[in-house]
C-alpha cells in the first residue's frame, strides 16, 4: 500500500491530506472558508470526492486549524478526532 502526503494551501495555514488506497486523512480543517478549498483540491487535484476523507484530525483549537471541522462533520459526515472537551466548540454558534 502506498501513501501520498499532499499540502493544501489554506487561508492562513497549510493543511495536509494523506492519500491512501481506501480514503483520505485530513490533518487540521483550516478556517471555515477552507472547506471549499479542501473540496476543490480533492475534486481537481486528486479526482476524489471530499467524502473520501475518512477522518479529520484537529491538532488544536485555533480557528485556522479547527474552524472548518464543524462544517466538514455537518455537511459531509466526516468524523473529527480532536482534543478532549471540544463538544462546545463543535456545537456551532
Amino acid at each position: 500500500m502506498s501513501y501520498v502526503l499532499h499540502a493544501v494551501d489554506g487561508y492562513i495555514s497549510t493543511l495536509y491530506l494523506l492519500e491512501y488506497e481506501n480514503g483520505l486523512l485530513l490533518l487540521d480543517s483550516g478556517c471555515r472558508g477552507d472547506v471549499a478549498r479542501i473540496e476543490k483540491f480533492c475534486r481537481t487535484r486528486l479526482q476524489r470526492s471530499i467524502s473520501d476523507i475518512r477522518l479529520c484530525v484537529v491538532t488544536h483549537m485555533h480557528p485556522d486549524h479547527a474552524g472548518g471541522a464543524f462544517i466538514l462533520r455537518r455537511r459531509f459526515n466526516i468524523p473529527i478526532a480532536a482534543p478532549q472537551h471540544t463538544e462546545r466548540w463543535y456545537a456551532g454558534l
